[in-house]
């Protein structure tokens, strides 16, 4: 088989995106400028608990241990099952990712139920990042609504 000629391509062609694509996205610099508070907000609680996982395994295991602490606050503690039902995360992922929370101090494990550890997130680190984050969150909007000026 011959070789095939190579055809270069300018990077600018290959890369470029129309404004009009980015532009006919409705409300998509509020949506940028959430996503953006989101993201910076779930990698700043990463930082505070989780150092050096990537944002997707953080943001796993804090809506594990939001709905896990959701369901103490019923007054019970959670099995495997219910919180496999309550994020949808698969069952063999939630048996690691719990093994994990309470091999790191974040979870207690009661026979064969969980329940939040409040010494791990107590953790003045912790409480320190959450003010912080608390105080960025209160200026999104001003933030959002600068985007329609």
């Amino acid at each position: 088989m011959p070789k095939s000629a190579t055809h270069t391509v300018p990077k600018s062609s290959v890369y470029t995106v129309p404004k009009s694509a980015a532009h006919s996205v409705l409300l998509g610099p509020q949506r940028h400028v959430m996503a953006e508070h989101i993201i910076g907000f779930v990698e700043s609680a990463r930082d505070d608990f989780f150092p050096g996982i990537p944002s997707w395994e953080a943001f796993m295991l804090f809506i594990i241990i939001h709905r896990l602490f959701s369901i103490n606050e019923t007054g019970h503690a959670a099995n495997v099952s219910e919180l496999t039902r309550a994020t949808g995360i698969p069952r063999t992922t939630m048996q690691r990712k719990l093994a994990f929370l309470k091999r790191k101090g974040f979870i207690e494990q009661l026979g064969s139920r969980f329940v939040v550890s409040p010494e791990q997130v107590n953790k003045p680190h912790a409480l320190r990042g959450f003010w912080g984050r608390l105080h960025k969150v209160r200026g999104w909007p001003k933030k959002v609504v600068d985007t329609f000026a």
